[in-house]
């Protein structure tokens, strides 16, 4: 519950943002960034108020979604699923 509402916050944020990409990760933190490549097992991206620097990597399995400057988004890592309680199971002794 907690990553989804930071993802619908983030939307409503990336709307107003433009030319950059935004790595929101596991943890709720975001980057503004300008990704400049996806791979199998990491994302490789630039900061985007240092385009000319160096280029960084992020783990996929750190990355909850990536909202893209053109306003698509890929989800990378889906949220975990609710568990439902279980009730406690009686024994027979």
């Amino acid at each position: 519950m907690k990553n989804f509402t930071i993802f619908i916050t983030l939307l409503f944020v990336a709307a107003g943002l433009k030319a950059q990409d935004i790595i929101v990760l596991n943890s709720g933190e975001s980057i503004k960034s300008k990704i400049t490549e996806v791979l199998t097992f990491n994302i490789k991206y630039k900061k985007s108020d240092s385009l000319a620097g160096p280029e960084y990597s992020v783990k996929k399995s750190n990355v909850f979604v990536i909202l893209y400057e053109n306003g698509q988004k890929e989800i990378i890592t889906p949220p975990p699923p609710k568990r439902k309680k279980n009730p406690e199971k009686k024994t027979n002794s």
